[in-house]
């Protein structure tokens, strides 16, 4: 092979040219070869080569390079496993399928794109002390204010769900307390009242007790999917999945159990102690009617917090529970880098502020689902008559039990599985 001398380095090993791609240039002369900015293809031994490089070896030095691109311009994929695929499927088609066989692994380049991605980052701290927030952190995307406090509670303007997160290190309730006044003051800095009249949640204590002693004259009202998902885990732990599944008075008990949620608060223990006299005689019925009573009757939660008698706003945390799959999906694990995690956040916001001025813009926003709708006029219609005296309490458990299993409640077939 005939070429020339062109400008190189010296690393103490030998002249090399400086280049931006290494690719095999000739089995017997030099190994590597790389495109030089003239154009021409340069060796490492520091000869200008007159033959194109090895196909399948470029398109390698492609790939790389394009996956180390698109590591430094979406530093918030928490997977790189993600543009890797993405990078594989855009050499479908523009090259053969030797050339693809011959393109690295995920396993292969996934220590360098981490790489790569680091240095973009600052490190990962490991306690609270050491979480350096740099001001691309603290802004949003145009610029403004974004991370007011190192502290996700939903907002609903016409319909639409929106965000607002905070950052815990950990579930306690002075944690929780200093949590909420925080955003109480973030609320007042803005120029609006925190004065609740209700606030829905799951049923975790801590929480509970710090949202009313932050928000006095709040009331609580708690989540039903989460009531109905927390009786169904005690029916599986208790071993009674099978049971649910095979004996129909057992399912009975369970759906009727739940439903007691749609009785008028001042009725609910008549209706439960009417309820558990006809409790079939299964093995681990009694525990779950021992849990039942001790939790939901006489425990911890007063029944006007998991009771939903003529309730007319959202029953569920359901818009919340969304906005966290989502969320969940964009991130790709479990316990994402937090630096990853607030670049999340901070598109989510600039998608959230985009969606709020539609809205005020007279936007047409997403729809109920017809169903949902007749559902609630008919559990409307359901109380109007047990109001009226057209259904006593038995007849109106069967009812509601009924209509909610005819719609697919979640508490009806979600969480009581085998």
């Amino acid at each position: 092979m005939r070429g020339e001398r062109i400008k190189g380095r010296n690393n103490g090993r030998g002249r090399r040219s400086v280049c931006r791609r290494v690719m095999s240039c000739h089995p017997n002369g030099a190994s590597f070869v790389n495109h030089s900015p003239n154009g021409g293809w340069g060796c490492r031994k520091g000869l200008r080569a007159h033959h194109p490089p090895d196909s399948e070896e470029l398109n390698e030095c492609r790939f790389k390079n394009s996956l180390k691109e698109t590591a430094r311009q979406h530093l918030h994929m928490p997977g790189p496993r993600k543009f890797t695929n993405q990078e594989m499927l855009g050499m479908v088609g523009q090259v053969d399928d030797d050339a693809l066989g011959a393109l690295s692994t995920y396993q292969s380049v996934r220590s360098t794109l981490y790489r790569e991605k680091g240095r973009f980052q600052p490190g990962l701290p490991t306690n609270v002390a050491q979480m350096n927030m740099g001001q691309r952190h603290k802004q949003t995307l145009d610029g403004r204010d974004f991370l007011l406090f190192d502290v996700s509670m939903s907002v609903v303007l016409e319909g639409v769900s929106l965000n607002v997160a905070y950052l815990l290190p950990g579930k306690s309730r002075e944690i929780y307390v200093t949590a909420f006044q925080k955003f109480d003051e973030a609320l007042r800095a803005c120029g609006r009242s925190s004065k609740l009249k209700i606030v829905r949640s799951d049923y975790e204590l801590a929480l509970i007790q710090a949202l009313l002693h932050a928000f006095l004259g709040t009331r609580h009202r708690g989540c039903h999917f989460h009531f109905a998902q927390t009786v169904g885990r005690k029916v599986q732990s208790l071993g009674l999945s099978k049971p649910y599944q095979k004996d129909p008075h057992v399912k009975m008990f369970v759906r009727q159990s739940i439903s007691l949620a749609f009785v008028p608060p001042t009725f609910v223990r008549v209706a439960w102690r009417t309820l558990k006299s006809s409790a079939p005689t299964a093995t681990g019925v009694s525990e779950l009617s021992l849990y039942f009573e001790d939790t939901w009757i006489t425990g911890n939660y007063d029944i006007s917090q998991w009771n939903h008698y003529q309730n007319d706003g959202a029953r569920t945390n359901n818009l919340k529970e969304a906005w966290h799959r989502k969320l969940n999906n964009v991130l790709g694990k479990a316990h994402p880098k937090i630096y990853n995690f607030v670049n999340v956040l901070q598109r989510d916001e600039a998608l959230s502020r985009s969606t709020i001025l539609q809205v005020l813009g007279g936007g047409q926003t997403r729809k109920r689902q017809k169903k949902w709708e007749r559902k609630d006029d008919n559990i409307r219609k359901l109380e109007q008559r047990l109001s009226n005296g057209q259904l006593n309490l038995t007849g109106f458990l069967k009812a509601v039990h009924a209509l909610l299993r005819d719609m697919k409640s979640a508490f009806c077939v979600l969480y009581i599985v085998c």
